[in-house]
């Protein structure tokens, strides 16, 4: 959960950038017939402990916006504590609510709730779909690195499919030529793996050691991204006594290894990103960057620089239509802000959400 690592970690911390989520069906996208189809869905964390979370809605013309969906539609309900990620699944969307350790599928065009899946979780992070299954990513018990796992979950009626247990702190999930590939940043420690499972048995076939914390994990041109943020360890006092680089690590899903490493300069450490149409979006602070996928090196000059546009806290990172979607958490106490960039870095427009926004997708 967002906001209970940025209280263990003091603000050092989720296209967390998850791209956008996955949806292996997308060839058979059924036709929608609800008022949420074809705009953009923000999902609010909400307060830790608070049980506030939300998601808005920002139509595709970006003319208007709708807040506090889930609970204005299904009215005896509330969306939970810290919600974490969404993932699509046809006409699904697949809500997973951290802190209330539990699921809520709705139409993701309607919003009317189907299920809410509360068996099998322990600190759920992010989901995907292979093989009419979703897969869920758990932190288990927070205080222990033996009891991580994934949930598995049969789509047509919800019941549990088993679980298999991997690295510490899994994250982000990406479904890849039948192999799912997970980053492991340690939850509340820090790890440096990205583990290789295979979606027919659900074993781990490889694991690769990447950066310190890795988290965004995205596809583009045939190659895997995923963004390290590098660690930063304190003092009792909350003083850094020590604190590591990230790095841009590039995967070739044919023989999943390492092709290509991009190193963060020294105590640089950027926090999301994600590879789209060609390019590779990312954040260090407030600053963006953008890169051309066939660069040699990262860029060193920011294409939005996020202070001077009136960013407090960018807390998300997407990219996708076009745009360039970044989430302003403010003080991580009061409502937040979407800002909507074009891709050469102009503000096209910012819109009030909910609390402590966090996470963008394009419900199309």
């Amino acid at each position: 959960m967002k906001m209970k690592q940025l209280l263990w970690s003091f603000l050092a911390f989720a296209f967390v950038l998850q791209s956008c989520s996955t949806d292996d069906v997308n060839a058979n996208k059924p036709e929608s017939t609800g008022k949420y189809d074809n705009g953009i869905l923000v999902l609010n964390e909400g307060g830790f402990m608070k049980s506030n979370a939300s998601v808005s809605f920002l139509s595709q013309d970006l003319s208007t916006v709708e807040n506090d969906v889930f609970s204005g539609i299904n009215k005896d309900k509330k969306l939970g504590d810290v919600a974490q990620s969404i993932a699509f699944y046809g006409d699904l969307a697949f809500i997973v609510v951290n802190n209330s350790n539990k699921i809520e599928v709705v139409n993701r065009y309607t919003f009317q709730s189907i299920k809410t899946i509360t068996s099998g979780l322990n600190n759920p992070r992010y989901t995907a779909f292979i093989n009419g299954k979703a897969y869920v990513t758990n932190w288990g018990d927070s205080s222990s690195e033996t009891d991580d796992f994934v949930a598995v979950y049969h789509i047509s009626d919800f019941s549990s499919a088993g679980k298999f247990n991997v690295p510490f702190g899994p994250e982000e999930i990406l479904v890849n030529q039948n192999k799912l590939y997970i980053t492991h940043s340690g939850g509340f420690g820090s790890n440096n793996k990205v583990s290789i499972i295979d979606a027919n048995s659900n074993l781990i076939t490889k694991t690769l050691e990447v950066g310190d914390v890795p988290k965004s994990i995205s596809a583009s041109g045939g190659l895997i991204y995923v963004l390290c943020k590098g660690k930063t360890e304190y003092d009792t006092d909350w003083n850094v006594i020590s604190e590591t680089a990230g790095k841009l690590v590039v995967i070739n899903p044919l023989n999943d290894s390492v092709s290509k490493t991009f190193d963060f300069p020294a105590a640089t450490q950027p926090s999301n990103g994600v590879a789209v149409s060609g390019f590779y979006y990312y954040n260090v602070g407030k600053n963006i960057y953008k890169m051309n996928l066939s660069d040699s090196a990262l860029p060193t000059t920011p294409i939005i620089n996020g202070a001077t546009q009136g960013i407090s806290s960018l807390y998300g990172l997407y990219a996708f239509n076009n745009n360039i979607i970044v989430t302003d958490a403010k003080d991580y106490a009061s409502d937040g802000e979407v800002f909507i960039f074009s891709t050469n870095g102009s503000l096209v427009k910012k819109v009030g959400v909910g609390m402590v926004p966090s996470a963008v997708y394009w419900n199309e």
